[in-house]
């Protein structure tokens, strides 16, 4: 009986051992023995959002999160890239080993769209004349109806002048040429103020 004890005893001991060297060896972060090579860091770098390209020293290291591990500690700037947003920079000295890090990445939208509302707030320097511009576009409508309208009347009443040789719709015919011609030089005038109006003024 004593001897069954010892052994009992002795293979606890024994599977004890075993058990410490196995979670040393699988030690996730800074198993450390007398070779300092085994000494490692870890390092884990997220963006929102993800999938943004991580640089090291001009070498990709993937795309995030990215995690890795080092024999030694690392110094120098970690550069996210990704497209349609502003590229990040994560300065490895200041690196919490226990929380890592997570950028935020901004879009480049927000700065294209201040940039093209500028733009168009300082196309025109003075503001417009809106009764200037109303007038101007009716008449030219206007007038430009009255010129197309008289020119197709006079056309008709010419037709019938060469079946009738009816000197009053000579007349007529040269009455509404008249007509027509007034109005597309009214609407030339109402075009040339609106353009004014637009963009000269």
């Amino acid at each position: 009986m004593p001897a069954m004890i010892n052994t009992f005893i002795a293979l606890n001991r024994l599977l004890i051992l075993s058990g410490v060297l196995i979670l040393i060896s699988y030690c996730p972060v800074k198993a450390q023995t007398g070779d300092s090579s085994s000494y490692r860091y870890y390092y884990f770098i997220n963006s929102n959002p993800f999938n943004a390209e991580a640089f090291f020293k001009d070498s990709l290291l993937g795309l995030t999160p990215v995690r890795f591990t080092t024999s030694e500690k690392l110094s120098g700037k970690i550069l996210l890239k990704k497209k349609g947003y502003k590229e990040e920079t994560v300065n490895l000295d200041d690196y919490n080993f226990d929380k890592g890090i997570e950028v935020l990445l901004k879009p480049v939208i927000a700065d294209e769209e201040k940039i093209v509302l500028k733009n168009y707030g300082t196309s025109f320097v003075k503001k417009r004349s809106l009764t200037g511009i109303l007038t101007s576009g009716i008449i030219a409508l206007a007038t430009g109806t009255i010129a197309y309208n008289t020119k197709e009347k006079a056309n008709d009443l010419y037709n019938t002048y060469i079946y009738t040789r009816n000197q009053d719709d000579l007349n007529k015919v040269n009455r509404y040429d008249l007509y027509s011609g007034i109005s597309l030089a009214l609407m030339q005038v109402s075009v040339a103020a609106l353009i004014y109006f637009l963009f000269l003024q």
